[in-house]
């Protein structure tokens, strides 16, 4: 069949079970019924809901991912994926200071300053006092930290890549595009809650 009259074919008996949808709608349920699956790759009890759904699976990526970029950075003297992370913040940021590091990364305070002293006994990390407020350190990479952070970013695109690289980047893109409000709104909320203790 002519592949223009059958999504004319879909569209009409989806619009027939859906008073009211949009094309947007039509593409979605196209897209999900494309990627229907079994619910066993979930691993262990399925949720009962799909809130439950979406949360379990993006936590035991995370976790898994969390634990392969640890090992793997592991060899260009980074052994924990926790200072991976500071690490790139601070350098990012460039003289940021160690409040807004930790906040950035979802730490708390106590665990945000092991993690950066850890960083400053390794070289990786300088601190110096912040002319705006003597009370507060600015904190910026050193070359050591910059080499090393150069060569995680090699460690941790490749790690990505074997994550996510059987995905196609379309996908990806809608992937980012679906869940990046939920992560922009949740981060708006733990810093706001931050800033009242």
């Amino acid at each position: 069949m002519n592949k223009t009259a059958e999504l004319v074919r879909l569209w009409a008996k989806f619009e027939e079970q859906n008073e009211g949808a949009e094309i947007e709608d039509f593409c979605q349920a196209m897209l999900l019924a494309k990627n229907e699956q079994d619910d066993k790759f979930l691993g262990g009890v399925v949720p009962a809901d799909v809130y439950g759904k979406i949360a379990k699976t993006i936590g035991r990526i995370s976790k898994l991912h969390s634990h392969h970029a640890q090992m793997a950075l592991k060899v260009c003297g980074i052994n924990n994926f926790e200072d991976f992370i500071f690490l790139n913040t601070i350098h990012v940021l460039k003289n940021a200071n160690k409040t807004e590091v930790i906040t950035r990364n979802f730490s708390e305070l106590s665990s945000g300053l092991l993690i950066l002293e850890r960083l400053k006994q390794n070289g990786f990390i300088t601190e110096q006092t912040n002319n705006k407020d003597k009370r507060s350190k600015i904190l910026t990479t050193t070359a050591k930290g910059t080499k090393v952070l150069k060569e995680a970013y090699e460690i941790m695109s490749e790690l990505n890549e074997s994550y996510f690289g059987a995905l196609k980047a379309e996908d990806i893109e809608l992937c980012i595009k679906l869940i990046a409000p939920v992560e922009m709104k949740l981060s708006e909320i733990w810093t706001k809650n931050k800033k009242k203790i």
